[in-house]
């Protein structure tokens, strides 16, 4: 039988790691913090209109770590840079693990636009904003528990016209335009892909180490 020292000393040790990997754990890629009138919020149930009115913008976690096909998916914008006008925006993001996340605004009659700023812990490396491919990306990268609005006219096309996009490393700062409240586009919406943070050799370890000593007290 283990004496109670023993048992104490694995008490903590087994502390020691759940804190260590709850700080690993929330060390995902994710929206880190905003300025301006956006609002973060949890996956909503809805985001079809009239769910989100204005005059904030919201923006929340879609997915982690989704693996993005070698062949690459259809996206608006690349890197870094500044956006807008009527010059149509296409690109394919490269293969590989991206976290997403939406950036959404609705007209209200208190704004018929936003601007603000979104900052994630990684690098922004594409971002969706044309209706057809927000739909087409739904699948695999928009949230399980929220309803879409799709068949809605949910964004501007290819081109940005009104709207403006500028990505600096891991922040976004926009200004999102739409329609006046009676028209159809009411709504506005950025898929931001982000890099995977994959958890560090040293997490894996701490979890391998957890399971070691989880077992040695039921021995």
């Amino acid at each position: 039988m283990q004496s109670l020292a023993n048992r104490l000393n694995l008490n903590a040790l087994m502390q020691a790691t759940a804190i260590a990997l709850v700080a690993t754990a929330g060390a995902q890629a994710a929206i880190v913090g905003t300025s301006g009138p956006v609002v973060q919020i949890a996956p909503p149930p809805s985001a079809v209109t009239f769910a989100l009115p204005g005059p904030n913008a919201f923006c929340w976690n879609e997915q982690t770590n989704v693996t993005v096909p070698a062949s690459g998916i259809a996206v608006n914008l690349l890197g870094s840079g500044f956006w807008t006008g009527p010059t149509p925006n296409n690109a394919t993001a490269f293969g590989g693990a991206v976290d997403s996340h939406m950036i959404h605004f609705e007209v209200s009659p208190a704004a018929q636009s936003v601007t603000g700023s979104v900052t994630f812990n990684s690098a922004i490396r594409a971002v969706i904003y044309d209706n057809a491919l927000l739909a087409a990306s739904d699948s695999l990268l928009g949230s399980a528990t929220v309803w879409e609005p799709t068949g809605f006219i949910r964004s501007p096309n290819s081109a940005l016209f009104q709207n403006s996009i500028q990505v600096v490393g891991n922040q976004i700062n926009f200004t999102m335009w739409v329609s006046t409240p009676n028209l159809q586009n009411r709504i506005c919406e950025f898929r931001v892909l982000t890099d995977a943070a994959i958890p560090a050799p040293g997490a894996m370890a701490l979890l391998g180490f957890a399971g070691a000593l989880a077992g040695r007290r039921r021995r």
